[in-house]
């Protein structure tokens, strides 16, 4: 079973709740990933994980975690 359906939920049930979510910047741009289809930036219900991360993956420290009102990340996804 995967656990991404369960992360989903939680993600929507937290940025319902709470309306922002959280990404990483570098230099104020947004870090870009290559995916199938396209590219992708990722995005989190929590700082709480991306700090997480930083300190797990050391090349994440030198990107800054950027928070961003609902509205606003629905404008980036126009």
């Amino acid at each position: 079973m995967s656990i991404a359906a369960p992360q989903y939920d939680k993600f929507r049930e937290q940025v319902a709740t709470e309306e922002r979510v959280f990404t990483f910047t570098d230099d104020g741009d947004f870090l870009v990933y290559p995916a199938r289809g396209g590219d992708t930036v990722p995005f989190w219900s929590s700082r709480a994980r991306l700090l997480t991360i930083q300190k797990r993956m050391p090349k994440y420290q030198a990107y800054t975690v950027t928070e961003l009102s609902l509205a606003d990340f629905f404008r980036q996804l126009e």
